[in-house]
């Protein structure tokens, strides 16, 4: 069962349900992180639309406890995982199960049978994890991979015709007697957005002993880009820069850095230069016609109301799936990475090593996760 293919009155239940989850998990463990909070309470909303009564659109902890425990019949959990088609997706839908019950029993004790689903949650999870470590450690591609991931340089493609377009729409801009006026009708702010966007991540490349290397980071990486035009170096915090005077990417926040610690002290900074000069070129001009500002995000989202927002993780998803729905009809930069670790490209082992430091891997990890059969 995926949200995309609920009816409408499931598609209102779930609504609601995520709205009670959502209060129910920054009420009662408020340590938790927002992006945690919005994984266990889509994870338990999911849930609830399936073994809950179509009826039902008002719930409270209790009630969907029991419903949990009375459906658990100490031999399988088989009523919680309702999707099979992907294991990480199963294993995030059956711990949020598990954390709510976990906190349930915070706020008044649970049940042995409570207690009973709950381990077996966490042995089930453990077996989940197994699993895909295995699928990884085998190096063969999975069912998405084999379905969606394409060969490097068709995704390549995309990003040079998206350029390509952009050219153009210079070119267009500056035969208008007002270029400003010319670049905001050619090269609206979302569609110049989306251009510098797809070619940070595909055309930040250079030339190593003739064989090109490329420089491809995360989702979030690329999310939460700030712009920073001043001098000085960007200051030592938990964010993510794009400084234009220095041209690099400075990461300080990502699954290799991390944030800020416990203790206060800095996290560790990594420097990605932009090789390509025509990136930092479109950046200056962004930021000069639509006047994004130093220490702002570069890349946000226009909303109905005309507000706009940094672009999160979930609209750059959706977005990268809508530039590249030519070539598949599901992409994300995980996808992309991959594709590129397995080009049919012979490298050197010092090729090898800073294709790696480009991409902000090490050696093993593309062996163990990112080469694939």
């Amino acid at each position: 069962m995926r949200e995309k293919d609920l009816d409408e009155p499931d598609k209102v239940r779930l609504k609601l349900y995520k709205k009670f989850f959502s209060d129910f998990f920054k009420e009662n463990s408020p340590k938790l992180s927002i992006n945690s909070i919005k994984l266990y309470m889509r994870g338990c909303s999911l849930v609830a639309v399936k073994i809950l009564p179509k009826s039902k659109k008002v719930i409270d902890h209790k009630y969907f406890l029991k419903k949990l425990t009375s459906l658990y019949n100490l031999n399988d959990i088989d009523f919680l995982e309702i999707d099979t088609t992907n294991l990480n997706n199963l294993n995030t839908i059956i711990n949020a199960i598990g954390k709510f019950i976990q906190i349930a029993g915070e706020i008044k004790e649970n049940s042995d049978k409570a207690i009973a689903l709950l381990d077996h949650i966490r042995k089930r999870s453990g077996e989940i994890r197994d699993e895909i470590q295995g699928i990884k450690l085998n190096n063969v591609k999975s069912e998405q991979e084999l379905e969606h991931m394409k060969p490097f340089e068709d995704y390549v493609r995309v990003a040079e015709r998206l350029y390509h377009e952009y050219e153009k729409s210079l070119e267009l801009a500056k035969e208008m007697g007002d270029f400003e006026e010319g670049v905001n009708t050619f090269l609206p702010k979302l569609k110049f957005r989306n251009t510098i966007l797809i070619t940070l991540i595909l055309l930040n490349r250079t030339s190593v002993d003739e064989v090109m290397l490329y420089s491809i980071l995360r989702l979030v990486e690329y999310s939460d880009l700030i712009l920073w035009t001043k001098k000085e170096e960007p200051p030592k915090d938990k964010r993510n820069y794009i400084s234009i005077p220095d041209e690099v990417i400075y990461l300080q926040h990502s699954k290799t850095t991390g944030g800020l610690t416990a203790s206060g002290l800095q996290p560790t900074l990594k420097k990605f230069k932009i090789y390509n000069e025509k990136i930092i070129e479109m950046i200056k001009l962004y930021n000069d016609i639509y006047e994004i500002g130093n220490d702002m995000p570069l890349f946000t989202s226009s909303f109905k109301n005309g507000k706009e927002a940094p672009l999160n993780k979930t609209n750059l998803s959706k977005l990268l799936k809508v530039i590249f729905q030519d070539i598949s009809g599901h992409t994300t930069i995980g996808l992309i990475r991959k594709s590129y670790d397995n080009r049919q490209v012979k490298l050197t082992g010092q090729q090898f090593k800073q294709s790696a430091n480009l991409n902000d891997h090490s050696i093993e990890v593309i062996h163990t996760f990112y080469k694939k059969i």
